[in-house]
């Protein structure tokens, strides 16, 4: 990868692939121009801005892809997107943790072009082998990437599906935790031992009442047994 010499206008970094040639001399197969868009300084801007500029460069560059690193956008869901313009049908336009992984599709496409242009040399219909090897890319790159995406939206409603759940459960653990746990604990800070006592001492008052009144009749009869003798 290198870096660009900074001039105004100019692309932030180029990929070139190489392989082994004559004397494993480097010979150039294929190459990619990277575009960075950071959203602190282009707040508010649009994607899609910036893909006519973005494949002017390529083309000028002759490179074969171009790819737009952007933090644009942030509510939309994509990782891996193509415009829908056919114009722009060989730029990317990735998330960053998804770079890597884009330039590596890039590299096996590249050498499978470069194996293309061998076939050319040796077979006399080149038209066909070069229609055949533009269906394979366009079916991989187009319709192979709807589907990811495809799945990842789903994947990530169901996600947003979970998360809603796992909000739901968790306030009803805040309820718990917050408001039957604290009625709990108001209840033990208001329990009054004194009033239990006070309960406990009529108890024992009125028990106490209870047999001094039954001792006199057990005297009485103790004593009307004592004439009869």
């Amino acid at each position: 990868m290198e870096k660009d010499d900074g001039s105004k206008g100019k692309p932030d970094f180029y990929v070139t692939y190489n392989n082994s040639g004559i004397n494993n001399k480097k010979q150039m197969i294929g190459k990619v121009v990277i575009e960075v868009k950071s959203l602190v300084k282009n707040t508010g801007q649009k994607n899609e801005k910036f893909l006519k500029k973005l494949e002017e460069e390529r083309k000028k560059s002759n490179s074969d892809f171009a790819i737009l690193v952007t933090e644009l956008e942030p509510e939309k869901t994509f990782f891996i997107e193509k415009d829908k313009n056919i114009e722009y049908r060989n730029i990317f336009i990735v998330r960053d943790q998804f770079l890597e992984l884009v330039l590596d599709i890039i590299h096996e496409f590249i050498k499978k072009k470069a194996e293309v242009n061998k076939l050319q040399k040796v077979f006399k219909d080149k038209k066909i082998i070069i229609e055949e090897f533009e269906k394979f890319k366009e079916n991989m790159l187009n319709n192979s990437l709807k589907h990811i995406e495809s799945n990842l939206e789903i994947i990530l409603k169901k996600a947003s599906d979970i998360s809603k759940a796992s909000k739901a459960m968790q306030d009803s653990i805040n309820i718990i935790l917050n408001t039957h746990l604290s009625t709990v604990r108001n209840k033990i800070i208001s329990y009054d031992i004194l009033k239990v006592t006070n309960n406990i001492e009529q108890a024992q008052r009125l028990q106490d009442f209870t047999y001094e009144e039954e001792d006199p009749q057990l005297e009485l009869e103790f004593k009307d047994e004592t004439q009869e003798e």
